[in-house]
């Protein structure tokens, strides 16, 4: 029961350490968006983890995702950073156009 419980503590530390890693690249000041192939390049992680990670963190909120106009892709980034970079006006147009969800 001990071990159990050590394992799992483990494992919401690792968990904790790669959401930290994908907030951080998800907020890279080099970007207004990420594109999943960057995403993947930056932390390490498979597609198939990357996705679960974006799902769960925009569950909780922490997450957006957008389309981008010019090649139909996904970009994401955090509602916190979106809510930092971008103008009035971009807001606005993107909320008008429906192409961000939160």
């Amino acid at each position: 029961m001990a071990q159990f419980q050590v394992n799992l503590n483990e494992n919401l530390q690792v968990d904790d350490q790669i959401d930290a890693k994908l907030i951080a690249e998800l907020e890279n000041e080099k970007y207004d968006w990420r594109t999943l192939v960057g995403l993947m390049r930056d932390t390490g992680l498979t597609l198939g983890a990357l996705r679960e990670k974006l799902l769960s963190l925009g569950r909780r909120g922490i997450v957006v995702q957008a389309t981008d106009p010019r090649t139909g892709e996904e970009v994401f980034t955090t509602r916190e950073y979106y809510n930092k970079k971008r103008s009035l006006w971009d807001k606005l147009l993107t909320g008008l156009t429906g192409s961000i969800q939160f």
